[in-house]
């Protein structure tokens, strides 16, 4: 059996903020993300928020988040099976521990439109798992959350945006850089 040489999408992070807005490298989902944060800015209820403690309250809305939609029709998302829900768990206090934890959300008047549980280590971020809304296609969440992390890196100094795993098409919109696995 031939198994394919999968490769994996990263986004070199420059130091200068200004380079962020040659990004995502898709023009047409930058355009449209500079319009929905005009939109968002307009009804001055949206929020951005980094987390490094494995808190339960902030793991259980990501959890739910992820479940609600394709993720948990499908029966792939972390709540679906307690050994991979006791596995992330896991992680995450691990990661807490050694400083490695960054849970990014992204809210709307409350609402959670999208969230990562994620790694950063040696100067790069890593998100493993990822989940949005699927009630606010109009606002592209995962892809308005991508963006804010970004800045959120430039300004701690992280280098490096490895979005983990396939060269999906979503992702590729951000990079066409990617490494062989």
């Amino acid at each position: 059996v031939l198994v394919p040489n999968l490769s994996n999408p990263y986004v070199p992070i420059s130091a200068d903020a200004a380079d962020l807005k040659k990004l995502p490298v898709n023009a047409r989902l930058r355009g449209k993300l500079r319009q929905i944060r005009r939109e968002l800015d307009g009804q001055g209820g949206w929020k951005f928020l980094r987390v490094e403690t494995a808190d339960r309250a902030v793991l259980n809305r990501f959890y739910e988040l992820e479940s609600a939609g394709w993720k948990g029709t499908e029966g792939s998302a972390i709540a679906c099976k307690p050994e991979t829900r006791q596995f992330y768990d896991e992680i995450s206090k691990a990661a807490e521990r050694f400083g490695y934890l960054c849970m990014y959300s992204l809210e709307c008047d409350g609402e959670l439109l999208a969230s990562h549980l994620g790694l950063s280590h040696r100067g790069r971020y890593f998100s493993p798992k990822v989940a949005y809304n699927e009630k606010f296609p109009q606002y592209a969440p995962g892809h308005l959350i991508v963006s804010e992390i970004l800045q959120d890196c430039v300004s701690r100094g992280i280098s490096e945006y490895d979005i983990t795993g396939v060269n999906d098409e979503w992702k590729m919109k951000w990079t066409s850089e990617t490494r062989a696995k």
